[in-house]
C-alpha cells in the first residue's frame, strides 16, 4: 500500500535512507529548509514500498533499525521461530534456558 509524506527538514533526517533508496537520489536540506532531491526541490513522496522497523532482544546493544533503519519487505527472507542457541556475552557459558525455544 503506497503512502504519502510530506518532506520536512525533520522527516528527511528521519527517512533520508529510505527516501534515497527508492528515488536513487541524494536528500538534502537547504539552509532556508528547504528539502532537495539531487538539487530538484521536493515537497512530498509517495512510498512505493512497504518497510519494516526490527527490534532485537538485546535492548541496550542490539543491532536492530535503531542502528541501520526500516528494511524493505524485499529484503525480509524469512521470520525468527526458535532461538537456535544463546551463549551468555559476560560468562561466555551455554544458556540452556534459550536452547530450542520457541518465541
Amino acid at each position: 500500500m503506497a503512502s504519502q509524506a510530506d518532506l520536512y527538514r525533520y522527516t528527511v533526517l528521519f527517512y533520508s535512507q529510505i527516501l534515497e533508496f527508492e528515488t536513487g537520489k541524494k536528500f538534502t536540506v537547504s539552509p532556508n529548509g528547504e528539502v532537495l532531491a539531487d538539487g530538484t526541490p521536493m515537497d512530498y513522496h509517495i512510498f512505493t514500498h512497504d518497510y519494516y522497523f526490527t527490534c532485537g532482544d538485546n535492548v541496550m546493544n542490539s543491532r536492530d533499525s535503531r542502528y541501520w533503519g526500516f528494511v524493505p519487505e524485499e529484503y525480509i527472507v524469512g521470520v525468527v521461530d526458535f532461538i537456535p542457541y544463546s551463549i551468555d556475552k559476560v560468562t561466555d557459558e551455554f544458556r540452556w534456558d534459550r536452547f530450542l525455544k520457541f518465541i
